[in-house]
């Protein structure tokens, strides 16, 4: 998240609004025009190349509001294992609005309620700002960003209510502490998570035992800075099928950070990066295959393509940007993807358009 929210009085959040919504107009402006040279320059280039990924838009979901069926710039966004919910990080309405469908592929999505409410109780959130969920879709863990700790709920299955169970972490700098967590990813194992600490520009790994058991902190890799195994805003992450790569969107490096590790037991160490000059990447989503990598391009209003194997963080390559049907004019500061099981859909948090954008190959 580009900018932290202060709550403490109503001048006090106006002023970070309006501070916020010009830092974000002027980088907006800068990389639209870039983009502009950019695209007259690539385009001749790209017509000689065989046009691969090609997505269309296929529908949207929200609109702006506070109600049933609206959003409220929405951060991340997180998909279901059958491809039957879909959760959002609805961060200024302090929630995780959720829609469902009874068949995977349909595009009759119905408002099934949200989690959460705004505050400080154990129960309530304030600026949520990432989530995701367990693979048997039992357990929901969200970054209460200015409740510095994830909030953890839980149901007894997947017609049961959410209950909220616990938190973890509290604010500082400590190895069990957490300062404007910004996201958060469950490990394939489902016995680690991998919080993007965003206030402390590092990342944070807690584990449990078992399913059953408690979380509790293991260790924090990353510190503030440019080099290979720092970072300078973590946005958040996504994890390889066999939990071994990690994908971190390193928002103002302007990069994709890959850290990896021999086994699931052992610690990340920095491997290498995907750089793309002035892209301020957001919530990434791996395709099921784990041969395609969508990244939210915040700045610059559009979702760019690496192609690569999970095996090989050498074999990484930019597929495509702007041609691939994600336009500037069709988007408005894209925060978060995700993929539907299949592969076969792609979700956006279209931050400024209030929606959830969804698009299917051409």
């Amino acid at each position: 998240m580009p900018d932290t929210f202060d709550h403490s009085t109503p001048a006090a959040h106006e002023a970070t609004i309006s501070r916020r919504t010009t830092v974000l107009a002027a980088l907006a402006a800068a990389a639209s025009a870039k983009l502009a040279l950019s695209d007259d320059a690539t385009a001749k280039k790209r017509k000689k190349k065989k046009k691969e990924s090609t997505w269309k838009s296929k529908q949207s979901i929200g609109s702006q509001g506070s109600g049933d069926n609206q959003l409220n710039g929405p951060n991340k966004v997180a998909i279901t294992a059958d491809g039957l919910e879909l959760y959002v990080a609805d961060a200024s309405n302090h929630r995780i609005a959720i829609w469902n469908r009874n068949v995977p592929g349909s595009t009759e999505w119905m408002w099934s309620g949200s989690v959460g409410s705004e505050g400080s109780a154990a129960d309530q959130l304030q600026f949520p700002a990432g989530h995701c969920l367990s693979a048997n879709g039992l357990e929901l863990f969200i970054a209460d960003y200015n409740n510095n700790r994830i909030s953890i709920w839980k149901r007894d299955n997947a017609l049961a209510p959410w209950q909220h169970h616990t938190n973890i972490g509290t604010v500082g700098s400590a190895v069990d502490q957490l300062s404007s967590p910004n996201s958060v990813t469950i490990a394939p194992n489902q016995l680690q998570l991998i919080i993007a600490d965003y206030g402390s520009n590092r990342m944070s790994l807690w584990t449990r035992a078992t399913i059953a058991s408690n979380w509790e902190a293991s260790y924090t890799f990353g510190a503030p800075g440019s080099n290979i195994d720092q970072f300078n805003v973590p946005d958040s992450s996504v994890i390889s099928a066999d939990g071994k790569t990690l994908f971190i969107a390193d928002y103002s490096n302007n990069r994709i950070a890959l850290w990896t590790r021999s086994t699931v037991n052992d610690q990340f160490t920095a491997n290498t990066a995907l750089i793309h000059a002035d892209s301020t990447p957001c919530q990434p989503a791996l395709s099921p295959d784990g041969h395609q990598l969508f990244v939210p391009e915040y700045t610059l209003h559009r979702i760019a393509i690496w192609k690569g194997t999970t095996t090989d963080t050498s074999s990484w390559n930019l597929e495509t940007t702007s041609d691939s049907g994600f336009r500037v004019n069709l988007l408005d500061h894209p925060y978060g993807t995700a993929i539907s099981p299949n592969g076969k859909e792609l979700f956006i948090a279209d931050y400024s358009n209030n929606q959830i954008a969804v698009w299917e190959p051409a």
